[in-house]
């Protein structure tokens, strides 16, 4: 009887008429394949010691940086970016085509920010 109750719950939810209607399911990973819409991530850029103001104002407008908290003392900068949804290894060769640039150091995604439902 437990098996036919497990076979039924699982029947149930593989053959749920809301996944074969292309209607999206309630949560769903910010990475899915079903979204496409744009995230905000916020990135630790440090420039190296001799890349000038207007290089580093470059690099910022080339990548779309907004909402930029200048240098600390360590001459790291907070950014956000606004990307599409990706992966882990997406964000690693994102950040490493950063880092083989001449004015930059090191660059990280410390951070990410989801995009609210209009609806709400």
């Amino acid at each position: 009887a437990a098996a036919a109750a497990i076979t039924l719950i699982g029947a149930f939810f593989l053959l749920n008429p809301a996944d074969r209607s292309g209607v999206p399911r309630e949560f769903e990973t910010a990475t899915s394949a079903a979204d496409g819409r744009a995230m905000d991530y916020v990135l630790s850029i440090r420039f190296s010691a001799n890349a000038a103001r207007s290089d580093r104002e470059r690099v910022l407008e080339q990548i779309g940086a907004r909402d930029v908290s200048r240098g600390n003392a360590e001459g790291s900068y907070r950014v956000i970016v606004q990307l599409s949804a990706a992966s882990l290894e997406d964000l690693e060769r994102y950040t490493g085509k950063l880092e083989s640039m001449p004015e930059v150091e090191s660059a990280s995604v410390v951070a990410l920010q989801l995009p609210m439902r209009s609806d709400q």
